[in-house]
C-alpha cells in the first residue's frame, strides 16, 4: 500500500504528464476514503494534502438513510468544509491557473454534460443545479440524471457534496477533467525509476570497466601487459 501523501504525488504526476493547459495548477482526486489535493507547476508538487474524506465515507455517513434532502447535502458540504479548512490557506497561497479534476466524480460529471449538451467545463452553478436535480429525486434509488450511469450513482451524491465544499472553500471558478491520474502517476514513477536506475547501472560499469573492478568480490584486479 502507498500512502495518502505519496497517492497525491502519484496522481499529481499522472495528471502534469497526460494533461496540457497552463503549468499552475490545482488537482482534485476524489476517492472512496479519501481526496487529495495538489497544487504545483510542471511536474513539481509544490502542496499536497491527503484528507480523510470521500465518496464511499461520505455516503455511509451523510446518505445512509438513502434521502438525498437539503438536509443530507448540508450536512455533508459542512463536514467536508470542515475538513478542507485547516489545508485551505496554504493551497491559496501557493494558488493555480487552472484547477483539474482526477475522480469519478469529476469523469461521470463531464459524461452528464455532455449528454446533456453542456460545455464540459465544471463550476458550482452547474454542481448546483445537479444537487438541486437529485434532491427532486428524493431518493438514492430514484436518482436519475441524463447522463448519470448506473455504477456512478450510488456515490455521486456524496462525491458531489464534496466537490461542492471543495469549489466553496478554495473559490475554484471551473474545473476540467484530467486527462490522467494515479494509474498513468504509478506508470510515469515506474518508468522514472526504471530511468534512474538504468542510469546508475551504467555508470557502474563505466567505472568498473575503468578500473578492472570485480563487483562480486569487491577486489581491484591488476591487468596484465603480457
Amino acid at each position: 500500500m502507498i500512502s495518502g501523501e505519496e497517492e497525491a504525488r502519484l496522481i499529481y504526476q499522472g495528471v502534469a504528464h497526460t494533461t496540457g493547459g497552463a503549468d499552475q495548477r490545482l488537482v482534485v482526486d476524489i476517492g472512496g476514503a479519501s481526496t487529495e489535493l495538489v497544487t504545483g507547476t510542471g511536474a513539481q508538487t509544490t502542496s499536497l494534502f491527503s484528507l480523510s474524506m470521500g465518496c464511499v465515507t461520505w455516503l455511509e455517513r451523510y446518505f445512509a438513510d438513502r434521502n438525498l434532502g437539503q438536509e443530507n447535502f448540508d450536512a455533508a458540504e459542512k463536514a467536508a468544509r470542515e475538513v478542507l479548512r485547516p489545508v485551505a490557506d496554504e493551497l491559496r497561497y501557493h494558488g493555480w491557473k487552472v484547477c483539474v479534476g482526477a475522480s469519478g466524480t469529476v469523469q461521470a460529471l463531464q459524461e452528464i454534460m455532455m449528454a446533456q449538451g453542456m460545455d464540459e467545463r465544471i463550476t458550482l452553478e452547474k454542481l448546483q443545479q445537479l444537487k438541486q436535480r437529485a434532491i427532486h429525486c428524493g431518493r438514492l434509488e430514484e436518482l436519475e440524471i441524463d447522463g448519470l450511469t448506473l455504477e456512478r450513482a450510488l456515490v455521486f451524491p456524496s462525491g458531489l457534496a464534496i466537490l461542492i465544499a471543495i469549489f466553496t472553500e478554495l473559490n475554484i471558478q471551473c474545473m476540467t477533467l484530467a486527462g490522467g491520474a494515479l494509474r498513468e502517476g504509478l506508470v510515469y514513477g515506474m518508468l522514472h525509476l526504471a530511468v534512474e536506475q538504468d542510469i546508475r547501472s551504467r555508470t557502474l560499469r563505466n567505472i568498473q570497466r575503468r578500473f578492472m573492478i570485480d563487483i562480486d568480490s569487491g577486489a581491484a584486479r591488476s591487468q596484465s601487459c603480457g
